[in-house]
């Protein structure tokens, strides 16, 4: 299974599975921009509208706090980038978790007491 395919499928279980009141969201950052020149492209016009690189993949907001799923896969590791942009996260207030299973992200879940 790739990164793509476990987010695919944890984006489905947790559509069925989180109550109305809770967002959740992705943000086309990454190597889901596309590769070659026209991801290269994306890329620059994203980061000119303001992404941040090495943003998480995941957005959860739940009474009004910032969650954020970063998603592995296997032997997965976040980047240096990834590493930054969580730390700035977290100092801004944000809660941030690695999850390699959807065990794990309900777990999480669980953790940060979202229904």
């Amino acid at each position: 299974m790739t990164e793509r395919a476990f987010q695919k499928q944890l984006v489905t279980y947790l559509r069925q599975a989180l109550p109305p009141d809770v967002l959740m969201t992705h943000f086309p950052a990454g190597r889901s921009s596309g590769g070659g020149k026209a991801g290269f492209i994306r890329g620059a016009q994203l980061k000119g509208m303001g992404l941040v690189p090495g943003v998480p993949d995941l957005l959860i907001i739940h009474e009004g706090r910032a969650h954020w799923l970063e998603l592995k896969y296997g032997k997965g590791k976040a980047s240096d980038v990834q590493e930054q942009c969580h730390s700035a996260l977290q100092h801004a207030g944000a809660r941030i978790m690695i999850v390699r299973t959807i065990a794990e992200a309900f777990k999480a879940l669980d953790r940060w007491q979202i229904p």
